[in-house]
């Protein structure tokens, strides 16, 4: 316990001195308030040392870095109840989980044997979601209310206090509508993750439901209790504390993909096999997830954790969306702005319908920063790159020469303009480039003790 509480206070100190990333958007560009259109025209962003003049380019500037206060611990008293609402019972038919059950343990999963992709593609249906029916239709066009939004979240969240269940929360990171904890689960002495998401704050809160392939609602911040994977960062419970949502998850201490990138005086410093090694990883998850008819929509390094023995898992599962139908037949195309500015395909951004190819594309912007520190168009404002990503022709490299006909030829499949072109995850898992990748160990190297728990982890 004294060792944990060492390393806490080591994670809290390195969270004081991150910088900011770029926040994703979600709802269309007439649902944005003049508070987000003013962000997206401002809005300065810094990545790696703010020493570092590379990363200080036209339109950035340094912003101090947030002093958190010391070492302190965290309790909480009283659970407030939020009162039922029996109006709203006529509108929702309710399936969810057995609420007593402990999903708390962590699993341990095996790694010893490699996942191996089965030759037809065909993956195991994930099952038991976490789901709300309604008879009302929840969609883009529909506005849903906070009172809604509390109904649905108690039908499917524990009703347990978790504020009995864990202590020693220490913040780790934050976002626009959440904030991220370690804490110490009391009956397993594990650490765990636990973001804490302001309800009130969220963005267009109809978005955050998805119609799913039975035609039943589920909520998109539960779909790591619903799809198991071993490159998936594993759920284990839900609750609401006062206006709150808590979802407690798998902690992972390598941190996020991002604080690898660049070295602290910006240089980049992941080579082609560590590239290909998480590109192995996240494309299983994805693979996994488009057979299931389910779209991520925020792929990029923030989104990727380590743990450090170098496993590489997918998480901010906050904006995930349903693209299937009851027999897998036929895809629901959507039609959402959602996703972070220089990470979204052409395709969100001109409102097109889309499908799961968008995850292809924000992949190949995730290999642009591995291999250039950052994604294409850094320095620009958002709205600016936006319309740079959807009117001109895909990004180029800046040092396209410094990597092999591979790496170039991978990036290639996934930065296709037409989503119709464009390569599929199982696609991907057959290229070439993909036979460089290596063991998880491959990834120690970057995973020193200054990059551990550093930046905003698990944070939408």
């Amino acid at each position: 316990r004294e060792q944990q509480q060492q390393q806490q206070q080591q994670q809290q100190q390195q969270y004081s001195n991150q910088q900011p990333r770029p926040k994703p958007l979600i709802g269309d560009p007439c649902f944005l308030t003049p508070s987000d259109l003013e962000y997206l025209k401002s809005q300065t962003i810094v990545r790696g040392s703010g020493s570092s003049q590379q990363t200080l380019t036209n339109h950035r500037q340094t912003s101090p870095p947030k002093m958190s206060n010391d070492y302190t611990y965290h309790s909480h008293n009283q659970l407030i109840q939020i009162p039922r609402n029996t109006h709203l019972d006529r509108l929702y038919n309710i399936k969810s989980l057995d609420s007593s059950t402990d999903n708390r343990k962590p699993s341990v999963p095996n790694y010893q044997n490699e996942l191996i992709l089965p030759s037809n593609g065909k993956i195991k249906q994930a099952t038991s979601p976490a789901v709300v029916t309604t008879r009302e239709k929840i969609d883009g066009n529909t506005k849903l209310s906070l009172e809604d939004f509390v109904f649905a979240l108690q039908k499917v969240v524990s009703q347990s206090d978790p504020r009995t269940m864990y202590d020693h929360f220490v913040k780790i990171g934050e976002g626009s509508t959440a904030n991220v904890y370690i804490a110490i689960d009391k009956h397993y002495g594990t650490q765990v993750a636990i973001k804490q998401m302001n309800i009130t704050k969220q963005q267009r809160k109809e978005l955050l439901f998805n119609e799913n392939h039975k035609g039943k609602f589920m909520i998109s911040v539960m779909i790591m209790r619903d799809y198991k994977h071993p490159n998936i960062v594993e759920m284990y419970g839900s609750y609401l504390v006062d206006n709150e949502l808590w979802v407690v998850m798998e902690y992972l201490d390598g941190g996020a993909l991002t604080n690898l990138l660049v070295t602290p005086t910006g240089e980049t410093q992941m080579n082609e096999q560590q590239i290909a090694t998480v590109c192995k990883s996240v494309l299983k998850a994805l693979a996994y997830l488009h057979s299931n008819g389910v779209i991520h929509r925020d792929i990029k390094s923030d989104s990727i954790l380590l743990s450090t023995d170098g496993f590489v898992k997918l998480s901010d599962f906050g904006f995930c969306a349903q693209v299937m139908n009851e027999k897998k037949a036929q895809t629901i195309k959507r039609k959402s702005l959602v996703g972070t500015p220089y990470w979204m395909s052409p395709e969100v951004i001109s409102r097109t319908p889309y499908s799961t190819e968008v995850d292809i594309w924000s992949l190949g912007i995730m290999v642009m920063e591995m291999i250039d520190g950052e994604p294409p168009y850094f320095n620009e404002q958002p709205l600016t790159a936006m319309r740079k990503i959807r009117d001109q022709p895909p990004p180029k490299l800046k040092n396209p020469h410094k990597t092999s006909s591979l790496l170039q030829g991978f990036l290639g499949r996934c930065l296709v303009r037409d989503p119709s072109q464009r390569a599929t995850a199982i696609d991907l898992l057959d290229h070439p480039f993909l036979r460089h990748a290596g063991n998880p160990s491959c990834l120690q190297t970057l995973l020193s003790e200054q990059t551990i728990a550093k930046g905003n982890l698990y944070v939408s």
